[in-house]
C-alpha cells in the first residue's frame, strides 16, 4: 500500500498545503478532494463547450464559403465574364442578326479574307521578276 506522504510527493504541492491536508480528518480530506474533483469537472465542461461553440461557428463559416463559392459560380456561368472578347462580340451579333448572323459573318470573313488574298496575289504578281 502506498503512504499518504509518497502520493503528496507525487503530486506537486506546496509544504503548507500539504501540512493542512495532513492534519484534516479523513472526511475532510474526501471532502476536499471531491471539491477539487467536482472543480476540474466544472472547468472541463466550460471548455468543452466552449469547444463546441467554436466548432458550431466553424461549421456556419464553411457553410457560408460554401454558399458564396456556389453564388460566384453561378454568377460566372450567367454572365459573360468568363468569355473572351471574340466571343462576346459573337454573342451580340448572333442576338441582334440571328441565324443570319452566325451565316454572314462566318461565311463573310472567309470570302474578304479570299478576295483580299486574290487582289493581293494581283497587285504584287506583276511586280515580280
Amino acid at each position: 500500500m502506498i503512504a499518504k506522504e509518497d502520493i503528496l510527493d507525487l503530486i506537486k504541492i506546496d509544504e503548507g498545503a500539504k501540512k493542512v491536508f495532513l492534519a484534516m480528518s479523513r472526511e475532510d480530506q474526501l471532502l476536499a478532494i471531491l471539491t477539487m474533483q467536482s472543480y476540474a469537472r466544472d472547468k472541463l465542461a466550460e471548455l468543452e463547450k466552449k469547444q463546441i461553440k467554436q466548432e458550431e461557428k466553424f461549421d456556419d463559416m464553411q457553410k457560408e464559403v460554401r454558399s458564396y463559392r456556389r453564388y460566384r459560380e453561378k454568377k460566372e456561368k450567367d454572365t459573360e465574364d468568363n468569355l473572351t472578347t471574340t466571343q462576346k462580340i459573337d454573342n451580340a451579333f448572333a442576338k441582334r442578326f440571328g441565324k443570319w448572323g452566325t451565316l454572314l459573318f462566318g461565311v463573310l470573313q472567309q470570302v474578304i479574307t479570299v478576295i483580299i488574298l486574290g487582289l493581293l496575289a494581283l497587285i504584287f504578281a506583276n511586280r515580280l521578276p
